[in-house]
Order: C-alpha cells, then sequence, then structure tokens
C-alpha cells in the first residue's frame, strides 16, 4: 500500500525547521539562530535532505504516520505551541549569564557603544553578546570583530600590532546569589576592576604571568560590575618572548561564578522547549536509523575511524591526505557508484559527514573558536565586508563599487548568522556540504557500463580525496571565495547535462551565481552556456529561454549594486587589471619565446597550472604532496579525450570534443593572471572539471547507441 504524504505531515516537517531556527532565550538548549550548539548543527543537518529530497521526504511521511498513527495535526499543534513559548522568551528579555560589551581599546564603533556580534546580531540588550560566565583563557574569547580591516596589521611591519594580541576592552553586568559567604577567585592577565555588591577590587595591571586575586562576598543578592582591559604594548618588532594570552576567570571554588537563573515560570517553558526539541531530535534519529539500519556495520567501521581521526596526534607537517577518512572515501564511492539504491548514497554521505566532524574538532580548540584571519590577507578582507552587513544592515556590504569578488562576503555572512561567530561550525558545514555534493554528483552519473562505473569510481574518489585534503580544507576554514564555485559546480553541471530529466533554469541560476561569485571563471561559463544552449535550440526545448533571462537577471546584480551605491554601473570587480594579478600579459609569453627570464616566468606558471615537481615539493599548505591526485584528474581527462576523439572519427559525434575542453577554458585565464597566492584555490575548479567531462563522456550515449 502507497502511502500518500498528508498535509499534515508535510506541515509537521515546516514546523520543526521553523521552531529550529526561530530565536529565542539563551538558557534554552533549541535556542534558534545562531545554532552554535553541535546539537543544532546536526539537527541542521539531519532536517537538508529532507528539505532537498523529494525520495526522504516520502519515507519521512509515513515515518511520522507509523510512528503517531496518524495523529500528525496533533505534533503541529505542539510545535505551534512550541514557537508561541519561544516567542514569550524572546520578547521577555530574560537571558542566562552577563551582558558583555567588547570594544577595542582608544575606539569607540561609528554603530554602537559596543562592536557587533553574530552571536547576538539585534544587539539586544546593549551589549556585544550574553556570556554564560566570565571565564576566559588564552583561547576562548570568539572575538570575531577582530575580523575586520579596522584590525588590518601587518606582522611583517616593524612595530605593528599582533593581530592576536590586538588592545582590547571589556566590561560586563549582572546579578548573582550566594547562601553563604563565599570566596571569588580572579585570575587574569590584564588591568581592570570586579565589584560584586559592596565588595571591590581593582585589578593592578599585570601582563608577564597569570595574576590571583580574591574577594570575601557576604551572602545574598549582588549586583556584579567587571570591567577588563588588555594591551600588553607587545609589537612585531619586539624581541624576547611574550606574556601570557588575555586571561579573566571569575571562580567560586573550581567552578565559574553563575549569575542568577531566570524566573520559575519562563525556565519552565524553557523546559518544555527542550523537551520539544529533543522529541524531534529523536525523530529524527529514529528516522533515519530506519533507512539506514541495514548499514550497521558501516556505521560501526566509520565510527571507528572517526575515533582515530579525533585522537590522532597533529603532525608537524601534516599529511596531505588523511589517510583514514580516504579509507572511508574509498568506501563511500563504491556505495554511491556501485549501487542503485537512495540508501546506500545516503550512507555515504552521512559516514563523510561523521569524518569530517571528527576532523573538525581535532583541528578546532572548539567548534565556536574564532579563527583571527592574517593582516592583509583576502580571507580578513572577505571576513570584514561580511561583517559590514551585519554592523550595518545594509547590502553595500563593505563596498561602493566592487573591488573584490562580489558573492563570497554574502555567504560568509549567511553562514555566520546561521552558525555564529564560531569558524568550526561554519567550517564543517561547508565541508559536508561540498563533500555530499560531489558524492551525490557521481551518484547521478552512474549509469554506465563496467567500464563507465570505473571511470566514476575513480573520479569521485578523485573529487572527495581532493577537497578534503589539508590545504583544499585550509583554505575552506580561512574562507576562501572560491568555495561557493566548487560548491555550485557539481550542482550546475548535473542539472544541465546528466542524463535524465534537466533542470536547465536551475543549472543556468547556479552558474550564473558561480559568475559572480569569481568573475576569473567567465569563459567557462560562457562555453557551457553556449554548449547548453545550443543543445536545448537543437531539442526544441525553449525553457532554456526564460532560464536563459534568470541567469542575466542574476549576472546583472553586482552591476545593480555598483550603480546604486557607487553611481557607476560596471559589472566586473574593479581589481581585474591591477598589476599583481595580471602577471603574464600576452607580450610575456610572446617574449618567452627568446628572453630566459620570461621562459621561466612561463614555465613556472604552467608548473602550477600542471602541478608539475616544484609545485608538488611545495608545503603541505601551500599545496605540495598531491601530486598522484592531480595526475589521476589529468588521467581522467585524457581518457575522456581519447574516447571523444574516438566518436569524432567514427561518429562525427562533436558534443563530447566539444565538452572535455572545458577544463581547459576554466584554466585558460591563469595562463595570464597570478595563480599561485594561495595556491591551489584557482585551479580547483578545472580539476573538477576534468572529472566532470570524464563522467559526461561516459555516460552521454554515441549517436550509434542512440540509434540502436
Amino acid at each position: 500500500m502507497v502511502v500518500k504524504p498528508s498535509s499534515s505531515s508535510l506541515g509537521f516537517l515546516i514546523f520543526l525547521g521553523v521552531f529550529l531556527v526561530f530565536p529565542t532565550a539563551n538558557y534554552v538548549w533549541s535556542s534558534g539562530l545562531p545554532l552554535s550548539s553541535v546539537p543544532e548543527l546536526i539537527a541542521v543537518l539531519a532536517l537538508l535532505p529532507l528539505i532537498c529530497s523529494r525520495w526522504l521526504r516520502r519515507l519521512w511521511f509515513r515515518h511520522v504516520s507509523r510512528v503517531f498513527k496518524g495523529n500528525t495535526k496533533i505534533l503541529v499543534l505542539v510545535l505551534g505551541l512550541g514557537l508561541v513559548g519561544k516567542t514569550v522568551l524572546f520578547t521577555s528579555g530574560s537571558y542566562q549569564g552577563f551582558p558583555a560589551c567588547y570594544r577595542a581599546v582608544g575606539e569607540t564603533p561609528s554603530f554602537s557603544s559596543c562592536e557587533k556580534s553574530y552571536n547576538n546580531p539585534l544587539g539586544r540588550f546593549a551589549a556585544t553578546r550574553v556570556d554564560n560566565f566570565i571565564d576566559f583563557g588564552s583561547d576562548d574569547w570568539e572575538l570575531s570583530f577582530m575580523n575586520s580591516l579596522r584590525f588590518n596589521y601587518y606582522w611583517w611591519v616593524a612595530d605593528s600590532v599582533l593581530r592576536d594580541r590586538i588592545p582590547f576592552m571589556a566590561s560586563w553586568q549582572g546579578v548573582v546569589e550566594f547562601d553563604a559567604p563565599q570566596t571569588v577567585t580572579v585570575a587574569y592577565v590584564g588591568t581592570g576592576k570586579v565589584e560584586i555588591g559592596p565588595v571591590g577590587l581593582r585589578l593592578l595591571p599585570t601582563y608577564s604571568h597569570i595574576a590571583n586575586e580574591q574577594l570575601q562576598i557576604p551572602k545574598g543578592r549582588h549586583n556584579v560590575t567587571v570591567t577588563y582591559i588588555f594591551d600588553d604594548g607587545r609589537r612585531s618588532s619586539m624581541s624576547g618572548e611574550p606574556g601570557p594570552y588575555p586571561t579573566l576567570r571569575l571562580n567560586v571554588g573550581n567552578r565559574p561564578i553563575s549569575a542568577i537563573a531566570p524566573h520559575l515560570a519562563f525556565r519552565l517553558i524553557g523546559w518544555f522547549l527542550d523537551l520539544l526539541a529533543l522529541t524531534g531530535l529523536l525523530l529524527l534519529i529514529g528516522f533515519y536509523w530506519s533507512i539506514l539500519r541495514s548499514q550497521w556495520f558501516c556505521f560501526m567501521g566509520v565510527t571507528v575511524l572517526a575515533f582515530i581521526v579525533y585522537v590522532q596526534p597533529l603532525s608537524d607537517p601534516p599529511s596531505a591526505i588523511n589517510s583514514y577518512v580516504f579509507l572511508f572515501t574509498l568506501v563511500a564511492a563504491m556505495l554511491v557508484v556501485w549501487s542503485r539504491r537512495r540508501h546506500h548514497l545516503l550512507m555515504a554521505c552521512a559516514g563523510m559527514a561523521i569524518l569530517i566532524l571528527a576532523h573538525e574538532v581535532r583541528a578546532h580548540p572548539s567548534l565556536t573558536a574564532v579563527l583571527l584571519r592574517d593582516g592583509g590577507r583576502d580571507f580578513l578582507t572577505y571576513e570584514s565586508f561580511a561583517r559590514s552587513i551585519l554592523e550595518t544592515w545594509s547590502l553595500r556590504a563593505g563596498e561602493d563599487i566592487f573591488y573584490f569578488q562580489a558573492l563570497s562576503r554574502y555567504v560568509t555572512f549567511f553562514h555566520h548568522l546561521v552558525f555564529g561567530d564560531g569558524d568550526g561550525q561554519v567550517t564543517v558545514f561547508s565541508r559536508i556540504a561540498l563533500t555530499s555534493a560531489l558524492l551525490w554528483f557521481g551518484w547521478r552519473f552512474r549509469g554506465c557500463n563496467s567500464y563507465g562505473k570505473l571511470v566514476i569510481f575513480t573520479g569521485t574518489v578523485l573529487l572527495v580525496t581532493f577537497v578534503n585534503s589539508t590545504v583544499v580544507a585550509t583554505l575552506i576554514r580561512q574562507g576562501t571565495s572560491e568555495y561557493p564555485t566548487w560548491l555550485l559546480f557539481p550542482f550546475a553541471f548535473t542539472w544541465l547535462f546528466a542524463s535524465g530529466q534537466k533542470s536547465t533554469a536551475r543549472g543556468f541560476a547556479a552558474l550564473s551565481a558561480t559568475f559572480i561569485a569569481r568573475t576569473n571563471q567567465a569563459p567557462a561559463i560562457l562555453w557551457l552556456f553556449i554548449f547548453r544552449g545550443w543543445s536545448a535550440f537543437r531539442e526544441r526545448d525553449w525553457m532554456f529561454v526564460p532560464a536563459l533571462g534568470l541567469a542575466g537577471v542574476i549576472c546583472l546584480l553586482p552591476a545593480l549594486h555598483n550603480n546604486y551605491y557607487g553611481d557607476e554601473f560596471t559589472m566586473l570587480p574593479t581589481s581585474r587589471d591591477i598589476p599583481e594579478n595580471l602577471v603574464l600579459p600576452l607580450d610575456r609569453w610572446i617574449e618567452a619565446q627568446t628572453g630566459q627570464e620570461a621562459r621561466q616566468q612561463v614555465l613556472a606558471q604552467l608548473d602550477f597550472l600542471l602541478y608539475g615537481p616544484t609545485t608538488a615539493e611545495r608545503h603541505v599548505l601551500a599545496g605540495g604532496g598531491l601530486r598522484l591526485v592531480f595526475l589521476g584528474f589529468q588521467l581522467l581527462w585524457i581518457v575522456a579525450v581519447g574516447v571523444a576523439i574516438q566518436r569524432l572519427w567514427q561518429l562525427r559525434q562533436v558534443s563530447s570534443l566539444v565538452m572535455v575542453v572545458l577544463p581547459l577554458v576554466y584554466l585558460l585565464p591563469h595562463l595570464f593572471y597570478q595563480v599561485d597566492v594561495y595556491y591551489p584555490r584557482h585551479v580547483v575548479v578545472g580539476y573538477l572539471a576534468m572529472a566532470a567531462v570524464a563522467f559526461y563522456v561516459v555516460t552521454t550515449p554515441s549517436l550509434k547507441e542512440v540509434e540502436t
């Protein structure tokens, strides 16, 4: 018997998602945006496949109906009450902790008296954020406002402020209550003042060691006011060992001092909301277990691998490829390519997600930790542009006319708005999304003969291994502007060229988004537009006309921004012609025929593009150690070229040969423009395209097969 999805079950799924993201008081486990806890991250990762997959939604409807015997309307009503409860707590203004105001020493932000935080995007309580405790060591301050161009200090410039020691000041206010007299211990590096009820303590400037002071606090309820300043005067040109990093801890015994709890009525509502969230999470876990329980042995294996990844000691230099992640990549590719069951694709994605989570937990002090970008680098620039949206709530995003690439700053802002200040959860989500997209990419192209399956398997292994290599994972952590193009490419290519039902509108929209993410990919994007447009014209598929119109609108968005904010209608970033980017103009290539210096420069550029021996010997974090991966992509592409030439020679079929040129078109701009800075970010999409065209060639039927 086929169970049809009911509107109430669909409503329950929608309500569950809304309930997850709806903001409320910070003492509720499911506190809504930002989703800054690991359970909330897991809930997002569990809900997204349901949103994206009709197959999963059908199974979800069956599961909910079976578990609750069709009484899903009651569940929707209960979740509705949950939303009302969240609204009540949000509007009540209640919180647990100490509202904190942070800012740089000697600087008051122009937009408010306190710096802004993604953890408190609305700036509630006239504070940067609400800290649960005043308990900060050397690496857990999580001051994301320092990722701003206002603090773009260069470590190589003499007497420059060090980015990890930017002078800042903070203040906290709150209320505590003790049942008996208590001794409060203050451990600190810096200076400031602590006032708890009638007792005050001035923290004398201390930067050479962690100082400890004590306050004797009588029982009862007391107001707490704490001010703190860290400014050790350390600069880049100074010699000698620096002192400790900023530290401030207020403890009672071995535990941080706690603010008083909210009113009991609010806590009861919070417990009800936590119960609802736990029920929803258990329902999701039960749903996925009902699908994947037949692969329990695979779960056991990936759990063991994840544990090994987590406890594996860090090495310097790190390995280019984590061997345990690679081991499961082989398993995941086999599940994807040699199976027609969607369950196996889901298992492959879930297994890689578990490994990526373990890998990132090991790589960060915590998943909520803020990664301070180095001064003078693009990563700091894009983080700063994203913060400008938070600070001003303007889509101007830091520039009247785009000098830097347009899309990345908005993607970064969205990521932080969803996951908060911390970079760990953003990286986990980004890597899982990209890896899952590539596994789905291989799965969509899997339907071919044994020879073709071997090509798809090899390509899938190379793709997943490449994007999870140490250097690419590091680029994703830093927030490289190319990431959106890596994520969008497999979707665009599949929607436009995979066998079965195509979606020209979605494919063109994805290609247009890659254009505004990285305009240097414009030649390849135009190549794909023309190829798909010509195919649609021959097939009399006139839906490509409105799809092309949609693509045009998306491509014009940067120009509309520039015209609105800067009174200049231009589509391309104004940095396109700066000498630092155009490293090999055409006359330099001509000069290379006779000039030794120009020839060496050309050979060095080709070494980067083709991953020659010099590039392979670079440091792992500069792209070294991936010789076999790049060689694998190149061999796949050569196979695709061979098949395309065979079809042209025997059957006069031109389309495959036109398609296999795509990777060269992606790499073409970097015959002239710089490629070595933040290597291999500029060539990643070109090598993804090598696998893609191989997938296309081995799965696209030849003219002879079509006639048969």
